[in-house]
């Protein structure tokens, strides 16, 4: 909310999404607002929301960093690949890396992610995909989890509905491009995912149309810590960010927005120490007096 606020300028309307679920029966979670028979129940952020709305910032504090070491985020890189397809069983033919042919691969809850040996500087990855069964899509991860920045190709996001090109900082993701309106992946239905990277700039094209065509603006980076880049589009700014990797813990900070069906109350001290970790409500937020 406090970033929504920053870029009024670009950032014009926003939603909660799940906004609505019934306690006890919930495909995601958190949600905003939860509800029974004879209840309602407003989470911890439905707590943040509402401040926001009726309350009106007037003083912006400066923040300083010290003690945290600079680094620069490293250009895209397609290789080493994993594959993945939870809730599918998917068949991987026809790979080319730089025009190398790659063993064909079968990938299923058995055998959850495979991992291609696709060199990191390679230009041109292909391959063929083709789901034997099962309901969902597959994920393409391109590059080593260990540099610190991998890119997703998402075939079947959000219940094999939509199309995303991702990225991820030290384990935490952003949507960058997408999510787009998708027909979902259909058994016995090959697809063919080219992805093209000439430096920082990489394209994805399905089936042979571009889907994906993104650019990474030059950045740094303090450790541990990350900054969204908003890549252009058809002359417009997209970012969104994917609610599963939002709700992830931080190593130096707290979460407040997370809600559940569960009752519960935290306390912030002044260092953005969490002290109770709980799902609806926040009981009180406080500070170290100045001076």
């Amino acid at each position: 909310m406090v970033a929504l606020e920053r870029n009024a300028d670009i950032v014009r309307m926003a939603s909660y999404a799940p906004l609505l679920a019934r306690v006890g029966d919930s495909q995601w979670e958190p949600d905003l607002i939860y509800f029974t028979d004879d209840a309602v129940l407003g989470s911890a952020a439905y707590d943040v929301h509402r401040l926001f709305a009726e309350a009106r910032g007037d003083q912006v504090l400066d923040v300083q960093v010290s003690g945290a070491p600079l680094g620069h985020q490293p250009q895209p890189r397609l290789g080493p690949t994993a594959l993945t397809c939870p809730g599918a069983r998917v068949s991987f033919t026809h790979i080319e890396a730089d025009g190398v042919p790659l063993p064909d691969v079968v990938v299923d809850d058995e055998h959850p992610e495979t991992t291609l040996a696709v060199p990191p500087l390679t230009r041109r990855l292909a391959l063929t995909a083709t789901r034997e069964d099962g309901t969902e899509g597959f994920q393409v991860r391109l590059g080593d989890p260990a540099s610190g920045t991998t890119h997703d190709v998402i075939v079947g996001s959000w219940g094999n509905r939509s199309l995303i090109w991702s990225r991820s900082n030290d384990g935490l993701g952003d949507e960058v491009d997408g999510p787009y309106p998708f027909a979902g992946v259909q058994t016995g239905v090959p697809r063919r995912i080219e992805v093209e990277r000439d430096g920082s700039r990489v394209v994805v094209r399905h089936d042979g149309a571009v889907l994906h065509d993104h650019t990474r603006r030059p950045t740094q980076l303090a450790r541990g810590r990350r900054r969204r880049d908003l890549p252009h589009r058809g002359g417009r700014r997209r970012a969104r960010r994917d609610h599963r990797e939002r709700q992830r813990s931080r190593p130096d900070g707290a979460r407040v927005g997370q809600g559940s069906d569960r009752a519960g109350h935290g306390d912030l001290d002044g260092a953005g120490r969490q002290r109770a970790r709980g799902g609806r409500g926040i009981r009180g937020l406080r500070a170290a007096p100045q001076g």
